[in-house]
């Protein structure tokens, strides 16, 4: 490998080991199971979510071939991208007799509303 390649090879890798470097920050254990909430009943209801990533980097030479000399540097344009979604997947109860997964199903939102309703009923049995 030559001293351009070898040049050009560095700066691809550290814009990929900067990418990545920022989407660790922005992503941590919290995202995926959340902060447990405790209910005035003593239920512990964990959010659970799923979390996608997709991820894009490149580089490339600029300009026309030329031979270039040691001491020169490189013509070079790179470029990095990505793409983080977080959906609800469902939630953890633990009521104290144990613990349950309840699936929010194929559309988060519109399931995340009935399932309000069954914990909250579910809670309401148990303080009767």
């Amino acid at each position: 490998m030559n001293i351009n390649e070898t040049e050009r090879n560095k700066k691809v890798n550290e814009l990929v080991e900067r990418s990545m470097r920022n989407l660790n920050e922005m992503v941590d254990g919290n995202t995926v199971i959340g902060t447990p909430i405790l209910t005035a009943s003593g239920c512990q209801v964990i959010p659970v979510s799923k979390l996608t990533m997709g991820y894009l980097s490149g580089g490339s030479d600029i300009g026309e071939t030329k031979v270039v000399k040691e001491n020169e540097s490189v013509p070079f344009a790179g470029g990095s991208g990505a793409v983080v979604s977080i959906k609800p997947a469902g939630f953890i109860l633990d009521d104290g007799n144990g613990c349950r997964y309840i699936h929010a199903g194929e559309d988060p939102i519109d399931n995340l509303i009935d399932k309000t309703s069954d914990l909250l009923k579910s809670f309401q049995r148990k303080n009767d």
